[in-house]
């Protein structure tokens, strides 16, 4: 998605918390961010995604998600209704989507019916974890750096667009020139640290429709 589209999208998503807030997981189930796999529910035709134009980066796409799977779970515990069953993924899916990035994961095919190119996407453009590789004890975490996965960020009816406003401006910080940074600017850029800078640069990317699985469904 270009940059002008990602701010129109956050404008509403700061629209609707201001009206509604998600109180409850049906208002959850209204925020679908257009990506390679979830475009036909946002009624777009093939077209106009060809070149990633109106999808969401890698970095949006699984903060959102993750942010969604964790406020829905504090929600369903709040009104009694948790059923941890249906949070239960497979040990090998669960790990690929937790720990990809990590030296500790060792990038093993999982046996969930998942396809190559996907498993390549989920291994490298949308692992949540940069390292310097074995042996490095300070690993970059997407989700540790901007999502607040604690109980209490139920009473932030904000937390979402915090949550994105944040990454966003790191984001900004990561990619431009440094020419036309500011002394502040350069310090926020230099607290950042290479390893986020680089993690940054990646999931601000987009990753593609897969064209050949796209025409077979």
């Amino acid at each position: 998605m270009n940059p002008g589209m990602e701010q129109s999208a956050l404008y509403r998503i700061e629209c609707f918390e201001q009206i509604a807030g998600f109180p409850r997981v049906k208002y959850l189930d209204r925020i679908q961010y257009p990506t390679r796999t979830t475009w036909r529910l946002r009624d777009l035709k093939i077209g106009s995604i060809l070149d990633g134009n109106y999808l969401v980066s890698s970095s949006v796409e699984r903060l959102v998600l993750e942010w969604k799977f964790t406020r829905g779970r504090w929600v369903d515990k709040r009104d009694g209704v948790y059923d941890g069953s249906n949070d239960e993924l497979s040990a090998e899916f669960d790990c690929l989507l937790c720990k990809a990035g990590s030296a500790a994961h060792d990038g093993s095919k999982i046996s969930d019916a998942i396809d190559e190119i996907e498993y390549r996407n989920l291994l490298t453009a949308l692992a949540p974890n940069e390292s310097d590789g074995p042996g490095d004890n300070l690993e970059w975490n997407l989700f540790n750096q901007y999502l607040d996965s604690n109980s209490q960020a139920l009473d932030n009816s904000k937390d979402l667009s915090f949550m994105l406003r944040s990454w966003q401006a790191d984001v900004k910080l990561a990619r431009e020139d440094e020419v036309a940074f500011d002394e502040t600017q350069m310090e926020a850029k230099y607290a950042l640290g290479e390893k986020a800078i680089r993690a940054l640069k990646r999931l601000s990317g987009i990753s593609m429709l897969n064209m050949q699985a796209s025409l077979l469904a």
